[in-house]
């Protein structure tokens, strides 16, 4: 028995075309139908997906204001709109919870592209390693 492909990116739908008494019950017919409730299911769990990036404080580019740093993230897409807060590794402690605070809020733009966030900074940029919660790609 074969599986349904599911679209590798898919969009949501709220709309099927309805099944008529003269509609063939053929497995084309079912599959297709299976295959877009699988694809909205896929595409609704990757909106509550959430994962943990590392943008490195080497990774920074630019001599002067902006700077970037660009982050490979598996899945996500030009089109991604995923929320992004600041995640607290098991290495916070109060020696460094500052320093980490700070570079967070250096952080002013994130754009997504084929398999990649890119960070920029206006000002300052970041001294530390930051972990960053990306939800919903």
């Amino acid at each position: 028995m074969a599986n349904i492909v599911v679209n590798d990116s898919p969009t949501f739908s709220i709309e099927m075309e309805s099944i008529e008494t003269s509609t063939p019950a053929h497995a084309d017919v079912l599959n297709t139908r299976y295959a877009q409730m699988l694809g909205n299911e896929l595409y609704l769990k990757r909106k509550l997906d959430v994962g943990q990036i590392t943008i490195p404080a080497s990774s920074w580019q630019g001599t002067a204001a902006p700077y970037t740093a660009t982050v490979d993230v598996a899945d996500i897409t030009a089109d991604s709109r995923p929320e992004i807060y600041l995640y607290y590794p098991d290495t916070i402690n109060s020696s460094n919870y500052e320093d980490y605070i700070e570079s967070y809020g250096y952080i002013n733009k994130a754009d997504t592209g084929a398999g990649t966030i890119t960070f920029t900074c206006f000002g300052d940029k970041p001294t530390v390693d930051l972990t960053i919660t990306v939800k919903g790609y």
